[in-house]
């Protein structure tokens, strides 16, 4: 165990022990160059031979660097000390845990605790998509510090860093200082039922367990399930009914009774699926602050729901985020990826950056050269068409024959017929006789017919596009002729 005065990796002083515990210690030290206070946390000597233990102690530190929340304490570093033993290096900070600050108060104003309790369920959201399951929520790992406006600020403390290292509890050549600390094991005070059965099989609603717990604590002074010794208090929580909160609490509202109840169901199937629901069950009860805490949470989860590698794994529920319990497995989808392949993943990052962004201009250059060739293309047409139309107007000399009223062709006839000229009426007929009406009715068939205009007319005539007649019309008598008399 390091001592006041120790220079730790070259240029961490400690200062003096902060806590201890069965895994570890922390000491508080300031970085000799920064001049910055930090907290180090270390293993105990048993531990910190175990090259088991201390692997999993390093993922585990490497794990939280990804948890960005602010209700996390940050990690500032991580590595091993001369002698192989492994630190970790946090954030100091200044306060006391919620175990200390119930202690001095007995139980919290209703806001206050589903405040506190809110906060943490911003942590664990983020933790949960992540892949990483707590095991271990108390109020002595929920530390009250302040912001610098003066509002509180809760933070998660041992992420993770418990549940990797009581697997080493489980292989059966465990020694005795092992099974007997029980931050190894979990608080049995805070645990579900299925942790205290099959610690290896849990999920993110044991978490939802140990809050339900919290909650009840922070309002009635006490947990739901006492006994003199662990074991009592794990048979307790597998099998009796949660005790009435009201009867120790008369202004807890039944209502939220019943979402402590839920969170403490003996099955995780019939408790809250993910933090984001019991946030939203908390919701009437939540002070005007404490509700944005709740639209965070539901964001956090909702963007982990976006398609993941197929590799993940998935629990029953699909509202439940995929996690992976590292105590359980080497290969877990969730473990932390070692410094060169974050840089690989940087690099792939940014090539993908910029394959986008080309990829983007080429998509506009080829929006914008197909936009030009439809103004091309309409172009081209409207001056095809004021052309056609100039083609379709006749001369002056046409337009005046064109006035002159004239019989429409059909489309069977070659060539058309026209109208007498309007002076051939005024022919003067012969000397009245008895046969003159019947051949003046007669004629006037024939008149017409015969006055057709020859080929060049006919052409000059036609309407544009009319057809071309086949044969050569009969010839018409001149316009100086009489037709009357072409047939005497």
């Amino acid at each position: 165990m390091v001592s006041e005065g120790d220079l730790l990796a070259g240029k961490y002083r400690v200062e003096r022990v902060l806590g201890e515990g069965g895994m570890g210690y922390v000491v508080a030290a300031i970085h000799e160059q920064l001049e910055q206070r930090v907290a180090v946390k270390l293993l105990v000597e048993e531990l910190a031979e175990d090259p088991d233990a201390v692997e999993r102690f390093l993922r585990e530190a490497r794990a939280s660097v990804r948890i960005q929340s602010e209700h996390v304490a940050r990690v500032i570093d991580v590595g091993e000390l001369a002698d192989g033993a492994p630190y970790l290096v946090m954030e100091f900070l200044s306060g006391r845990d919620l175990a200390q600050e119930l202690e001095a108060r007995e139980t919290f104003e209703i806001g206050v605790a589903i405040d506190y309790v809110l906060q943490a369920c911003e942590a664990l959201a983020e933790a949960h998509a992540l892949g990483v399951i707590h095991r271990d929520l108390k109020p002595a790992n929920l530390f009250l510090t302040h912001r610098p406006d003066g509002s509180p600020l809760v933070k998660v403390l041992d992420f993770g860093i418990s549940k990797a290292l009581k697997s080493q509890s489980g292989s059966g050549g465990a020694s005795p200082s092992l099974t007997a600390a029980q931050s190894f094991l979990g608080s049995p005070a805070y645990m579900s039922p299925e942790q205290a059965r099959r610690p290896k099989t849990v999920d993110t609603r044991t978490d939802i367990w140990a809050l339900g717990v919290v909650l009840y604590e922070f309002l009635g002074g006490e947990t739901p399930f006492v006994g003199d010794v662990p074991l009592e208090v794990l048979t307790a929580a597998a099998s009796d009914p949660m005790p009435s909160l009201r009867e120790v609490r008369k202004d807890v509202p039944v209502e939220l009774e019943a979402v402590i109840r839920k969170c403490l169901e003996k099955k995780a199937d019939d408790r809250y699926q993910t933090v984001a629901d019991f946030a939203e069950a908390l919701r009437p009860f939540a002070p005007v602050e404490s509700r944005r805490s709740i639209s965070r949470i539901a964001g956090i989860l909702r963007s982990s729901l976006a398609p993941q590698d197929p590799a993940t794994t998935t629990l029953k529920s699909s509202s439940i985020p995929a996690t992976v319990d590292t105590a359980d497995t080497e290969a877990a989808p969730a473990s932390p990826i070692s410094p060169s392949e974050q840089r690989d993943r940087d690099k792939d990052t940014q090539m993908d950056w910029g394959k986008s962004q080309s990829g983007t201009r080429r998509s506009r250059r080829t929006l914008v050269l197909a936009v030009g060739g439809l103004v091309a293309l309409a172009l081209v047409g409207l001056g095809l068409h004021s052309l056609g139309r100039a083609d379709a107007t006749p001369p002056p000399g046409e337009r005046a024959n064109a006035a002159q009223p004239s019989v429409p062709a059909p489309p069977t006839v070659t060539a058309p017929v026209a109208v007498a000229p309007p002076a051939a009426p005024a022919v003067t007929a012969p000397a009245p006789s008895a046969e003159a009406p019947a051949a003046s009715a007669s004629a006037a068939p024939n008149a017409a017919a015969k006055a057709a205009p020859g080929p060049a007319a006919a052409a000059k005539g036609r309407a544009p596009g009319a057809a071309k007649p086949r044969g050569h019309a009969p010839a018409a008598p001149g316009d100086d002729e009489d037709p009357l008399a072409n047939r005497r």
